[in-house]
């Protein structure tokens, strides 16, 4: 139940400081290409009273103007999932990690000492190892035998001319 209640808070806490976030820039956007500012009456009734006296879209930035308002409800939503899955202890220790690797670039690039971590190989790996070189090491007992077999052959020859 608590780690409900705490995801729920967590939700909310991260929803309102996005919608906010959201809100600011999607106004600025808003401001900066088409004048129009959300949180403005005045902006809006225009909007009214153009299409209640026979306004008509006839251009492409009518057209983007009416996508994009109708598509940020749908880009706040999907962002707000998005920001939900985020881990928030990566970003906080984001300025510690940059400086760690700040300092191992700076003084851990030229060292002269070698840092090996697990050097020992398990028994199973010796135990594999040691098969193989079994498998691919010949028979010396059959080599030899068949050595001696060929000599004898050849002096049993020679003897017998």
């Amino acid at each position: 139940m608590i780690k409900i209640i705490g995801r729920m808070l967590r939700g909310l806490i991260i929803g309102a400081v996005w919608t906010y976030i959201f809100l600011i820039i999607a106004n600025i956007i808003l401001v900066l290409v088409w004048h129009f500012n959300m949180f403005s009456a005045k902006s809006w009734q225009h909007i009214v009273f153009f299409w209640n006296h026979g306004g008509t879209i006839k251009h492409f930035q009518d057209y983007l103007f009416l996508f994009i308002l109708f598509s940020f409800p749908v880009i706040w939503l999907l962002s707000w999932i998005r920001l939900l899955k985020v881990d928030y202890s990566d970003i906080l220790f984001t300025p510690v990690h940059i400086y760690n690797r700040f300092i191992i670039r700076k003084y851990g690039s030229d060292s002269k000492r070698i840092i090996l971590r697990n050097i020992k190989p398990s028994r199973k790996i010796k135990d594999v190892l040691q098969e193989k070189l079994d498998k691919i090491k010949p028979d010396t007992d059959k080599e030899v035998d068949n050595i001696r077999q060929e000599v004898r052959e050849k002096i049993s020859s020679r003897s017998n001319h």
